[in-house]
This record gives structure tokens, C-alpha cells and sequence, in this order.
């Protein structure tokens, strides 16, 4: 991918964000928030529907989705933070010196 298409790209995510704001239509857009349990109980940073306005935005629960839909999400978000430790292990361990 170009530099100019993730530039136009990350151009129109703030165009949206925006534009949601000041239509105050609470209308769902994709945000990546930091969540503390309030998204089907994850907590850090993830990819979630959110809602804005006016008066700020709220994620939005994940109520559609069935309890096996739910269980998959977690699973996945908790093999993402585990394999983001692992990557930070591995990369704090190259960072130290070698002992002789």
C-alpha cells in the first residue's frame, strides 16, 4: 500500500468522524478506543463500533451478535494481547546486553 492511499485513507477516517459529530445523528462508525470492560469485556485497545455526537462518543455493545460470536471475539482479542507480550518479551530480551 502507497503512502498516499493510507494518507487518503486515515484523511477520510477523520472526514467521518467529523461529519458524525456534527450531524449529531448518533450514527455508528468504526473507532479504535481504549475499552474497559464495557465491549463484550475486553479491556485495552480494539477495533469497535462506536457512536458519535455532539456530546461525544460511546461504544456500542455488541448485542447483535450471538454468545458464540462474543466467546470468538474474546478469543481472538486474547490471542492478539498474548502474541503483542510475546513480541515485547522477544524484543526487550534483544534490547539487554549480553552477559559474559
Amino acid at each position: 500500500m502507497s503512502n498516499h492511499m493510507k494518507i487518503s485513507g486515515h484523511a477520510n477516517a477523520a472526514v467521518q468522524v467529523i461529519a458524525a459529530a456534527a450531524a449529531n445523528d448518533r450514527r455508528r462508525i468504526h473507532g479504535q478506543i481504549d475499552v474497559k470492560g464495557e465491549v463484550a469485556g475486553l479491556h485495552g485497545v480494539c477495533g469497535v463500533p462506536v457512536t458519535i455526537g455532539l456530546d461525544g462518543w460511546r461504544p456500542e455493545p455488541l448485542d447483535w451478535l450471538n454468545p458464540e460470536e462474543i466467546r470468538a471475539i474474546q478469543k481472538s482479542y486474547c490471542a492478539l494481547e498474548e502474541h503483542g507480550r510475546l513480541l515485547s518479551s522477544c524484543f526487550i530480551l534483544r534490547l539487554l546486553p549480553e552477559r559474559g
